[in-house]
């Protein structure tokens, strides 16, 4: 029997906090609704790599936050590898980023089961 759907206080307790990203750790800040971010445009996301954060819209639909959060943690990789598998050929990128996502997952297993209690939540 497959569990119910988690509710939205329920996910909002259990929002991360950080995020292990290799030999990095960077900080989640929440926000409540879009804001305006350092260039700034008024946005979801944006990841801060000098001070290791992500600050993230938590006003949206759940899915979308997981979206968010996968895109800010993705610039936070790139700074990683500081875009050298941008420069790769097609195969070295897909199994650098199979890599990264494995590592993360290692690295962060409460944060990907809430992300796919997000998802689910719609």
């Amino acid at each position: 029997m497959k569990s119910p759907i988690p509710t939205e206080s329920s996910l909002f307790a259990r929002r991360p906090t950080k995020i292990q990203i290799l030999s990095r750790t960077y900080r989640i800040v929440w926000h409540d609704g879009p804001f305006i971010a350092t260039d700034g445009e008024v946005v979801q996301g944006e990841c801060l790599n000098k001070e290791q954060e992500f600050h993230i819209d938590w006003e949206t639909l759940p899915s979308s936050v997981a979206e968010v959060l996968l895109h800010e943690a993705g610039h936070g990789l790139y700074h990683m590898f500081q875009g050298e598998a941008l420069t790769r050929d097609e195969e070295d990128f897909v199994n650098t980023a199979a890599i990264v996502q494995v590592t993360l997952m290692r690295q962060n297993p409460d944060l990907w089961r809430w992300l796919l209690d997000m998802i689910e939540a719609g």
